[in-house]
């Protein structure tokens, strides 16, 4: 008996590694296709427009900046209760952790998991803006925007953006 659960166990970490690199890599190609997009778009208005020497200079540099946020500074939300598994990951497929934090705070007892705090906060996101958001992964994370924008964690006029992995679907207590 003891055998077939570690074996179990076995299956299951190894399928959550999977799925997490897979996951790891899908974020990467998204990020990839959202600057050669952009870079694309510069190019393409340069073409059409001819914009001036000042112009191009700070759409350049823009570009520049944006694009270095989008690959250096990384703040993951996790939502599995597994402390140092998202590193251990990242580290796995070459990845940089020093270029990310890691709030590991925000998991609510581990995947799928939820408490009359999560539950609550996404009643009343739908209620306010009619976008239907679940517990797993959705409510996770902006939950967690949600409470570091109301610590303080962020300064006025710091942008965000949230890179949704996860699924949705119909949620109903």
């Amino acid at each position: 008996m003891a055998s077939e659960q570690n074996i179990l166990i076995l299956k299951l970490d190894e399928f959550i590694r999977k799925f997490y690199k897979n996951q790891l890599i899908k974020g990467l190609l998204y990020t990839s296709g959202l600057l050669v997009a952009a870079f694309l778009f510069l190019v393409i208005a340069e073409y059409f427009a001819e914009f001036g020497t000042t112009t191009r200079t700070i759409l350049f540099y823009s570009f520049l900046a944006t694009s270095s946020f989008v690959l250096f500074k990384y703040i993951a939300i996790p939502v599995l209760k597994a402390p140092g598994f998202l590193k251990s990951a990242v580290e796995a497929l070459g990845g940089n952790v020093d270029r990310m934090i890691i709030k590991e705070e925000y998991h609510f007892g581990g995947y799928a998991k939820k408490d009359a705090s999560l539950i609550s906060f996404c009643e009343k996101f739908y209620n306010e803006t009619q976008i239907r958001i679940e517990p797993v992964y959705t409510g996770k994370l902006f939950f967690a925007v949600n409470d570091m924008i109301n610590s303080g964690y962020f300064k006025q006029g710091d942008k965000i953006n949230l890179i949704h992995t996860g699924g949705i679907y119909p949620f109903s207590n």
